[in-house]
């Protein structure tokens, strides 16, 4: 008597669901911790050749300002991913990277501020990419992978 063995055609396998690609959140703000710090020091460089010491504060400024809006973003996209609301995480989150940097554009380096005269504009457009490479690669991280979202998950009878 032939054995019935059922074999799901198109399912997805659970490696294929997984994929190593889950991350931490506290994980992921580490990550781009660390890539802000290691550009720190050409930041810094760039500040004092272009305004001295105030330069070097502005440097710290940008970073922190970029961290902030940074780490802010992620944790809406990892919220909302858990919660199944993707499209409003991501819409979200870019809301939040834009207006922190450009909020702080606007409040800063305004007359009489010891930041006046700086490069600070420009180190915060800096950071402002390297965080938006940075983010977007480790947001992609919170995101469940779907190898054929299209296909249905149908069960076959194989002989």
């Amino acid at each position: 008597m032939p054995r019935d063995r059922t074999i799901r055609v198109n399912a997805q396998a659970e490696s294929e669901m997984n994929s190593g690609r889950s991350a931490s959140l506290f994980g992921a703000c580490a990550l781009l911790a660390a890539a802000l710090a290691a550009a720190l020091p050409l930041f810094i460089a760039f500040g004092i050749v272009q305004s001295g010491v105030r330069g070097v504060l502005a440097a710290f400024l940008a970073c922190g300002v970029c961290l902030v809006a940074g780490t802010l973003a992620l944790t809406i996209t990892a919220i909302t991913q858990k919660v199944s609301q993707g499209v409003q995480g991501i819409l979200g989150a870019m809301l939040v990277r834009m207006s922190v940097p450009l909020g702080a554009l606007l409040l800063v380096p305004t007359a009489g501020s010891p930041l006046e005269g700086t490069s600070l504009t420009g180190m915060v457009l800096g950071y402002y990419l390297i965080t938006l490479v940075v983010e977007t690669w480790l947001s992609l991280r919170f995101v469940p992978v779907a190898k054929n979202p299209g296909t249905k998950h149908s069960a076959a009878k194989v002989a």
